[in-house]
């Protein structure tokens, strides 16, 4: 491309690292750093989604059947998930959604999921950020899986947020802050559920015990990275 045209190019319509979205080259679906992200060396465990090699499961009983993320929450992958949720760059699900859905296509390939559903964000924090990052890489991971996508949970206790929490105190933090929308639609179902990050997996656990008290088969769970 002439480089006066690409100039005037980048200057009005910037394109924008799909994992990022820093402003990126018009030729690079990536920023340098964003190329550097690989994902999750296999075999995996699937009860903390880690590499095996990188397991902490230590025998922790885990009320989702298993977890799977394409990424380690770490490096530009940090910076792609505080944009996506805190800086108005809800395009960046598309990507983050695809990168999940080829995850579970390899390690939940003999599942045989009803629902795609998202770990809610309370009314304030939606309100606030325009919309529930977690729904928006579920409804994403539901298009390319082409599973149907469902509200089954809400929030109905706004917490202190999960990143401001230690270890010890997250499955606390927690604790009945999720309800289950509406109990005929869960009756014998496998779900997969989505959320943005599993650090200790707490939120997922809450959510999932949730979905199983209220009649769900069995629940998986999806992230786009692994603490």
């Amino acid at each position: 491309m002439n480089p006066a045209l690409e100039r005037v190019l980048r200057w009005f319509f910037p394109r924008r690292c799909a994992l990022c979205g820093t402003v990126v080259a018009l030729n690079e679906p990536l920023c340098p750093e964003c190329q550097k992200v690989r994902p999750i060396a296999r075999p995996k465990c699937l009860l903390c989604g880690r590499s095996k090699k990188d397991c902490t499961c230590k025998g922790k009983h885990h009320e989702y059947a298993g977890v799977t993320a394409p990424f380690v929450y770490r490096d530009s992958l940090v910076t792609a998930i505080h944009n996506l949720k805190f800086y108005d760059f809800p395009m960046l699900a598309d990507y983050m959604g695809d990168c999940m859905a080829a995850a579970v296509r390899v390690d939940f390939a003999d599942v045989a999921f009803d629902y795609v559903a998202a770990v809610p964000l309370g009314r304030r924090r939606r309100r606030k950020r325009g919309y529930n990052q977690a729904e928006l890489l579920a409804r994403r991971v539901a298009g390319e899986l082409h599973i149907p996508y469902a509200d089954l949970l809400e929030k109905v206790r706004n917490n202190p947020a999960q990143r401001k929490q230690n270890a010890r105190s997250r499955r606390v933090n927690v604790y009945g802050a999720y309800a289950v929308i509406d109990d005929s639609a869960l009756w014998d179902k496998t779900v997969l559920l989505i959320d943005d990050v599993k650090t200790t997996g707490a939120t997922l656990n809450e959510c999932a015990k949730m979905l199983r008290m209220h009649g769900a088969k069995a629940v998986y769970a999806a992230t786009v990275a692994i603490a």
